[in-house]
């Protein structure tokens, strides 16, 4: 795309160098993005849902079995989808920037399982069980405003 502009304005040539300026380079930008998407995953696990507002699947009696004999009564009665005892998966959940691709998600093995579902390995704590999905990566409408007002912002030279 080329953009050809005649002014004898210096301000206004210095606002569209400006606006040139940033917008061939994303990185900035995608980094606050990332930021705020990072944020908003984060407290799917406070809220117990999916990016467009569902909640999740309750745990299995089988996990909160698990939970009760591990932990006692009271931490099994408050267990939350997708919110163990170390809170590693909510933990993990980053942001990264390579060139003008903005990558949210969490390196633990299991994470997939979480996001899409599934059946566990043979050699799994419970082998063999269907793991419903529970997406917590996603942009919601709130992100969406958000990201635009981002975006907005970022522009505003």
């Amino acid at each position: 795309m080329k953009i050809t502009v005649e002014n004898n304005s210096q301000q206004v040539l210095d606002v569209l160098n400006q606006l040139i300026n940033r917008v061939s380079d994303p990185e900035p930008l995608l980094q606050v993005i990332g930021k705020e998407l990072v944020d908003s995953t984060k407290q799917r696990f406070q809220d117990a849902k999916d990016p467009d507002g569902n909640k999740w699947v309750a745990n299995t009696q089988t996990t909160l079995d698990l939970y009760f004999q591990e932990f006692g009564t009271k931490k099994a009665l408050n267990k939350k989808p997708l919110t163990g005892e170390s809170g590693e998966l909510q933990t993990t959940i980053t942001d990264q920037v390579q060139g003008d691709q903005l990558l949210v998600g969490s390196p633990l093995p299991y994470a997939a399982m979480q996001q899409f579902g599934g059946t566990t390995a043979a050699d799994s704590m419970i082998p063999g069980k269907k793991i419903p999905a529970r997406p917590f990566l996603g942009i919601s409408s709130d992100d969406e405003d958000e990201i635009l007002e981002i975006v907005a912002d970022y522009l505003a030279v």
